[in-house]
């Protein structure tokens, strides 16, 4: 195995350090990537986890600044003068400062270009995934399903992709399989105590990076009642689970008390429920714009849309909008199916096609997301997303995978929950909330390993009809 377990990693680092050259992922597709650098620019210059509310996700002001003093050999600290009023400043709430702190060490480490360093570390660090997905799917399934995931995972184009992004959602996902792993590896010994713990830390370490990962907290309780039949020992393995998560998460809370009285985890839910509304026509007044919702936000006095009071603001309109007219936000959900079923990933392929001339022939205006397109001109969608399709031909395959494995697992309480739950769950949150590939990238080592099960039981089966 250990063979094994070094050539799927050297396999895994050369694709993603290829796809790092080729793609130029460094060069950030997503214009998160920039505030949090931003983040970590003002960790470096000594202001502390805090941001400029006046500024949109794609200002580049410490960027740029960092980059003029790299040229002659400085970096930004507490003695540099900052290109702006430092006293506009706001704590920063919505994201958890995992991905930033993250960035600073590479920052303080090597310097300019930062997201070179950091897509550079990713690499590296992602290179571990199919290693724990060949674990995980070992346990769950046999050697020849683990293998096959384990190098559709090192290869699988939309999954390098993420990962090589500057963003957390790489490590989401790496967290995400390796608690999986971690909570079969528990069952299988018959609920090891200090793997709990472990799965919490886990998990705590996770959140700090991308808060999603809070949902595994509540399906792996669940799986501990199913399996050993609602007996309630298995609360000592809850409670150790959910005692890590806790112990890990009370700096960042207390530090959210200390600034605004209140114990927040994270905000930003009303901000992201606002736009939902805006991926159909409203009567509202939601545009799909992010600095659409801070400059509402800021019109009604808030610092940003997700400054706490702004956050749970928008989570009232939110509410009375819902209200109003429930049949919406049905609609809304309804429409979402589609994608969530077959998702359309990016893979960092940019389809010529897709150009703002081609985009005017269509009137197509620059905000339309994937979907919206396709209710448009479906000539569109054939020309300029055609390799989104076949992310998404792929997509429902798998989903259409996992409906067949639980089927033949249905006796099985490990497979069925753990797979069907954490993956319906995931899709659950952005039916009910907002429609972005991106958000689903977490469930694609699911999905691998969903068809690469499904091969080779349709193997199998071909053989025994050959044979008969």
């Amino acid at each position: 195995m250990k063979r094994t377990l070094i050539i799927i990693f050297a396999i895994s680092l050369f694709i993603r350090v290829f796809y790092l050259g080729a793609f130029k992922t460094y060069q950030p597709h997503y214009g998160m990537s920039v505030h949090y650098a931003e983040l970590a620019y003002m960790l470096a210059s000594g202001q502390g986890y805090r941001s400029i509310p006046q500024r949109d996700f794609f200002d580049e002001t410490l960027r740029r600044k960092s980059i003029e003093l790299a040229e002659v050999g400085k970096k930004l600290d507490s003695s540099v003068m900052l290109p702006f009023n430092t006293n506009i400043t706001i704590a920063e709430y919505w994201r958890p400062p995992g991905y930033p702190v993250f960035l600073l060490i590479l920052y303080k480490i090597f310097g300019e270009p930062l997201f070179l360093y950091a897509c550079l570390a990713q690499a590296l660090i992602g290179s571990f995934l199919p290693i724990v997905v060949y674990l995980l799917a070992l346990r769950l399934f046999n050697r020849e399903t683990a293998l096959l995931s384990s190098f559709l995972s090192a290869l699988y184009p939309p999954l390098v992709f993420i990962q090589l992004q500057p963003l957390p959602d790489g490590f989401l996902i790496l967290f995400i399989i390796l608690a999986l792993y971690c909570f079969v590896l528990a069952l299988d010994r018959q609920r090891d105590l200090p793997i709990f713990v472990l799965i919490g830390i886990i998990a705590g370490f996770g959140f700090m990076f991308r808060p999603e990962i809070i949902i595994l907290l509540p399906i792996f309780s669940l799986t501990l009642f199913v399996v050993y039949k609602f007996r309630f020992k298995v609360l000592k393995d809850i409670l150790a689970m959910g005692l890590s998560v806790a112990i890990l998460l009370v700096p960042w809370v207390y530090r959210n008390y200390k600034e605004t009285g209140f114990c927040y985890l994270t905000t930003g839910a009303g901000g992201v429920a606002w736009l939902g509304i805006a991926e159909r026509e409203n009567k509202w007044g939601a545009v799909l714009q992010d600095e659409h919702a801070h400059q509402l936000a800021r019109d009604h006095g808030f610092d940003s849309a997700h400054a706490p009071d702004a956050d749970k603001w928008l989570r009232q309109k939110v509410k009375e909008a819902f209200k109003e007219n429930p049949m919406f936000f049905v609609k809304n959900s309804i429409y979402r199916i589609p994608e969530v079923i077959a998702t359309p990933f990016h893979w960092g392929y940019i389809n010529p096609a897709r150009t703002k001339g081609f985009r005017s022939h269509f009137r197509l205006k620059e905000n339309l997301d994937f979907f919206q397109t396709i209710f448009r001109n479906k000539l569109y969608i054939l020309r300029a997303f055609w390799e989104r399709l076949i992310t998404a031909f792929i997509s429902l395959i798998a989903t259409l995978s996992m409906i067949f494995m639980a089927i033949i697992y249905r006796h099985d309480p490990k497979k069925v929950i753990l797979f069907l739950s954490i993956t319906v769950s995931f899709m659950l949150l952005r039916v009910g909330i907002r429609s972005l590939p991106r958000y689903l990238t977490m469930l694609i080592p699911f999905q691998l390993m969903a068809l690469s099960f499904m091969f080779f039981e349709v193997k199998a089966y071909f053989s025994r009809k050959r044979s008969l």
